[in-house]
């Protein structure tokens, strides 16, 4: 009897999360798209944003720039590409419909991705925590293309957070891809292992790449809640672990693993806006 009931207890434990030491079971968590068509409510999107860019001028320096709306490159490479320096206006550069990131020769030796930032490595910059983030974007649809909207956070002392807003794989793929990440410091964390809370993709019924849409996700305490156009498509659990201050990335990279060749492609941003619900926003 004794032992049925520590074999009971013993499974409740491990039932939602990861177990301390060298294993893990996996965490639980699935897409809820229950409330999936639900307008955002008006309450996110109520008041002055804490951060707000639709790039009439060109804010962008590198790593230890001060005064600047983005950064460049910082982040590692994430293509077949080498990373754009903040100063390459054929990959950086703003127009009348705003923020223009392109990549060039796609596949070559010489090929050229492109990521910013709202944050450098040492936390300077713009982060937020709980609030409503909104990015106004067209995602180019072009071969061997990988597109991203994501939101990071500083390594901590448990580790960091991961959580893509939207990711768009090019001409093979129409979908809106989504998924929440948190990678531990195994050295103080409960978990052993990258924790993947799901990953998901969203089909609105028609071909978005190349117009422009508005890509949300709305974090509360609890949930992380995403948005295609201002309407719910599914929300994910928010671990504990992840409530820390998030800051905005934008990429546009060539793919090294796709196998249908490459084209060169043109990511546009016209706006990036933040509302915090809370007094978490931190501009540095």
């Amino acid at each position: 009897m004794v032992q049925k009931a520590l074999i009971l207890i013993a499974i409740l434990l491990v039932g939602r999360s990861a177990v301390m030491g060298g294993t893990a079971t996996t965490y639980p968590s699935t897409w809820d798209k229950s409330q999936a068509g639900t307008p955002l409510p008006e309450s996110a999107r109520s008041g002055a944003p804490a951060f707000d860019d639709s790039f009439k001028t060109l804010s962008i320096g590198p790593e230890e720039a001060t005064d600047v709306r983005w950064y460049a490159p910082i982040h590692s490479q994430l293509g077949a590409g080498k990373m754009a320096s903040p100063d390459d206006r054929e990959a950086i550069s703003v127009d009348e419909q705003g923020l223009v990131l392109r990549t060039r020769q796609p596949g070559g030796a010489d090929g050229v991705d492109v990521n910013l930032q709202t944050m450098n490595k040492a936390g300077r910059g713009f982060a937020m925590q709980n609030g409503y983030f909104e990015v106004t974007a067209s995602l180019p649809a072009a071969l061997g293309n990988h597109a991203g909207i994501w939101l990071l956070s500083l390594n901590g002392e448990q580790g960091h957070g991961e959580i893509d807003l939207a990711e768009s794989y090019g001409k093979v793929d129409r979908n809106v891809h989504s998924s929440v990440h948190w990678w531990p410091n195994l050295s103080n964390s409960r978990f052993a292992k990258h924790v993947f809370l799901g990953k998901g993709f969203f089909n609105p019924g028609f071909n978005f790449q190349g117009t422009f849409h508005d890509y949300g996700v709305l974090l509360t305490a609890e949930h992380v809640i995403f948005y295609f156009d201002q309407k719910e498509t599914r929300r994910v659990d928010r671990l504990p672990e992840q409530n820390v201050p998030f800051y905005v990335v934008l990429s546009n990279f060539t793919d090294r693993k796709r196998e249908e060749g490459y084209e060169p492609a043109v990511m546009r941003v016209s706006r990036v806006r933040a509302w915090p619900t809370d007094a978490t926003a931190d501009k540095k």
